[in-house]
């Protein structure tokens, strides 16, 4: 037991550190970055022209950006209540993580947990930031309670409520649109051979929202598809990187070639559906034409997601007021932030076969997640940040890694109809 009140007790202090950050030593004003500025502060301003009344000014933006995060803005806006928010939504995925792990394992096995999620850079330095992440990945870590803890007494709700939290993720960030898919067909294969009606009323609610907002988009904008952002993420983030690696030319000089060849094509200020449509298809024309450009900008990008600890462009530990030299809090920033990135996935690693053991159904959700989040964020311009929304999912399983070299008993949960 004072093992757990240690563990514990060492995760708070870590929190209380962080949370000291956030608010004595950074301005407010460095919380707004590159996208809130450029994309979802726009749209959370004129929210009703963008996505009610579909006013012509914003419909580049309301069929790039979709409306949850931006929602979120315009409740609580873009200073430091939007910044409370996000750090009660990570102490709420702390103890989202903690409920999950006891569940599977015990209590110290779950403050390791905690202590592992508190000590991972990505997730809380994303925090400190007004981007999707953190509240993409709170909405993910919900899910999972529902499907491992089962809080509610009729056990059919919680699976409900799972499908309904993974249908709203695609409405926070387009990326989960492949996830999405990917545990539709899981949950029907489930039905297929299970009979078991749960796991079809999951596929039917994951389903709804993606395509109620895709048709909403056809009608608007003349695309089937939750945004264009895949469109723009296949032509700028997979076929010019996949140029860049086949000619061995940067990133920037392909980049430079392919605008240039689609504003002779398409203007420099073509219509929604034009540059949907354009940027798909030499997007994948790009692929196709260089396949091992393409597999190398991904193998690139797998060690930037998986192992990536970036320079934050927040002087976290600031040379005044702690009167070190920045060029050794840079090093050891790196060092340190490394080598816990490093344990937790090895971690990972041997917890996998363990959460099969003790939860099948919910540990194969698990890594369809983990895996269809990570996968179509690699590549050549990838980094830390990308992680940061499955690293509660991946620190829950590196626990359970812990318990694996323990070797104590384990439980057994089971789906139930």
């Amino acid at each position: 037991m004072g093992s757990v009140k240690s563990i514990l007790f060492l995760t708070y202090a870590i929190n209380v550190f962080k949370i000291f950050i956030a608010f004595k030593v950074l301005p407010v004003n460095q919380f707004q970055d590159y996208d809130l500025i450029n994309f979802y502060k726009p749209t959370a301003e004129s929210f009703s022209k963008a996505y009610i009344s579909n006013d012509t000014d914003f419909l580049k933006l309301s069929a790039l950006v979709v409306p949850l995060f931006p929602l979120f803005l315009k409740i609580f806006g873009y200073g430091l209540l939007a910044q409370s928010v996000y750090i009660i939504l990570f102490i709420l995925i702390l103890i989202l993580v903690y409920k999950i792990t006891l569940k599977l394992s015990s209590k110290k096995v779950a403050g390791i947990a905690v202590l592992l999620l508190s000590l991972e850079p990505s997730l809380f330095i994303s925090s400190l930031s007004l981007s999707p992440e953190l509240l993409f990945s709170f909405v993910l870590t919900l899910a999972l309670y529902f499907g491992v803890c089962k809080p509610i007494k009729k056990t059919e709700l919680n699976y409900l409520l799972l499908g309904i939290l993974i249908g709203i993720s695609v409405l926070i960030r387009p990326i989960a649109l492949i996830m999405v898919i990917c545990l539709i067909t899981f949950w029907l294969v489930n039905y297929y051979q299970t009979s078991q009606t749960i796991f079809l009323s999951i596929a039917v609610i994951a389903s709804t929202f993606a395509l109620i907002w895709s048709f909403r988009n056809l009608f608007i904008h003349g695309f089937f598809n939750v945004s264009s952002i895949s469109s723009n993420n296949i032509f700028w983030y997979e076929g010019v990187p996949a140029l860049s690696e086949a000619k061995s030319i940067s990133f920037e000089e392909a980049k430079s070639i392919e605008g240039g060849l689609k504003n002779q094509i398409i203007g420099s200020n073509p219509s929604v559906i034009e540059e949907y449509n354009y940027n798909s298809k030499r997007g994948l024309e790009l692929v196709f034409n260089n396949p091992i450009g393409l597999i190398k900008s991904h193998v690139k990008g797998v060690g930037k997601v998986l192992f990536g600890v970036y320079k934050s462009k927040f002087k976290i530990i600031d040379e005044k007021i702690f009167g070190i030299d920045n060029q050794v809090i840079q090093s050891a920033h790196f060092v340190i932030l490394g080598l816990t990135t490093l344990l937790i996935w090895i971690l990972f690693l041997m917890g996998v076969r363990l959460f099969y053991e003790l939860d099948f159904s919910n540990a194969c959700m698990a890594l369809l997640i983990i895996i269809t989040i990570l996968l179509p964020a690699t590549g050549q311009v990838a980094y830390a940040r990308f992680r940061a929304p499955v690293v509660p999912l991946v620190c829950v399983i590196a626990a359970l890694g812990v318990q694996n070299m323990w070797n104590k008993n384990r439980k057994v949960i089971k789906w139930k109809k």
